[in-house]
């Protein structure tokens, strides 16, 4: 898909009937679309793609353009099917963050933790990782957090070091340690 345009292939894709990979391509036109900070046609191409074929790709992808925009009831949604689709270790990081943004600390700190467990990728295991060290540096379980935030800071690439760092400089100063 990366090669052709996305609504192009969408377009033929249909004609053909192929649903799966008019999904697809509109799944990707939507990547396209959140790039271009156009969260709205993002979504909408997202609610077109999931109309053809509920995938664990689209439900993803959606979910994490409701979460930028605070629609935490509809990404909770996205990111609980996305679960029930096997989307793995992206969902159960999905849900932590809706569930954190929800202030909802306790099922944010098990999906966290159930992301952490089944992450075979440095940037969801260190996302995943900061989330639940964040979770245990609020409820005041200090050497959890650090642990948490250190292998966070040492695993994640550049996208998501920078939020493990800081909240582990946060931890550090909270334990007297500032320098």
């Amino acid at each position: 898909i990366s090669d052709a345009d996305p609504l192009a292939l969408a377009a033929h894709a249909r004609h053909g009937d192929n649903a799966p990979l008019a999904a697809e391509a509109l799944t990707a036109a939507a990547a396209r679309a959140n790039d271009r900070f156009e969260p709205a046609a993002a979504e909408a191409l997202l609610d077109d793609a999931l109309g053809l074929a509920d995938t664990p790709a689209s439900r993803l992808a959606r979910g994490r353009v409701r979460l930028a925009r605070l629609d935490l009831e509809a990404a909770g949604a996205d990111a609980a099917r996305a679960i029930e689709l096997g989307a793995g270790p992206a969902a159960f990081e999905l849900a932590g963050w809706v569930a954190y943004y929800a202030r909802d600390y306790d099922s944010a700190r098990r999906y966290a933790d159930e992301g952490t467990a089944r992450a075979g990728d440095d940037g969801l295991r260190g996302s995943c990782l900061a989330l639940g060290g964040r979770i245990r540096h609020t409820r005041g379980e200090l050497d959890g957090a650090a642990a948490c935030l250190s292998e966070a800071a040492a695993v994640a690439p550049t996208t998501v070091r920078g939020v493990a760092q800081l909240w582990h400089a946060q931890l550090l100063a909270h334990r007297g340690e500032p320098a």
